[in-house]
């Protein structure tokens, strides 16, 4: 699975509308191990959530997203 967490200023991101960050994690059994680390500068949420999606995200952990952007990442697969 593909776990992308939000970050700022090295710690989960309070909120993912307002991130420019994300890691991207791959958890398989019992290991997780980090992949990467990108910037997310998309100006809409339509484009936060296809950019998830373009890296292949399962589940976006992180402190809240906003009921439209949720909405989004739900229609793209993303848990």
């Amino acid at each position: 699975m593909l776990l992308a967490v939000p970050t700022y200023n090295d710690r989960v991101a309070p909120t993912f509308d307002f991130c420019h960050r994300v890691s991207f994690w791959r958890v398989e059994g019992q290991e997780t191990r980090k992949i990467a680390d990108r910037k997310c500068t998309a100006d809409s949420i339509g484009e936060k959530a296809a950019h998830l999606q373009a890296m292949g995200t399962e589940l976006l952990l992180c402190g809240a997203v906003s009921s439209g952007l949720l909405q989004d990442l739900n229609a793209r697969g993303i848990k």
